[in-house]
């Protein structure tokens, strides 16, 4: 993960959204949100197979997943993909400012 200039990013929260809006409790299986690890990589786990949108913040509020704004800045900044079952991605994220 790097941050807007290009640089490894210290820290970060990362969101994952479905990418077709999803509403009450059955949103919350598509919906993650994690502090980036010292060393720049995490493994995310459990998500069903789908379309998401991810991102990433260098500061995120708990519970900020939720907010319409935040939520605008993922549809729209973040990296689109597609999950099978069982498969394994990597990603190369850039901190959204």
């Amino acid at each position: 993960m790097v941050d807007d200039r290009g640089r490894p990013a210290d820290s970060a929260s990362v969101v994952v959204l479905p990418a077709d809006e999803r509403e009450g409790l059955a949103a919350q299986r598509y919906v993650r949100v994690m502090r980036l690890p010292s060393g720049g990589q995490l493994s995310l786990r459990g998500l069903p197979p789908g379309r998401y949108v991810i991102a990433a913040f260098s500061a995120l509020e708990n519970g900020g997943e939720w907010d319409p704004r935040v939520r605008a800045q993922v549809s729209e900044a973040g990296d689109r993909l597609t999950l099978a079952e069982g498969q394994k991605l990597t990603l190369s994220l850039r901190v959204v400012r």
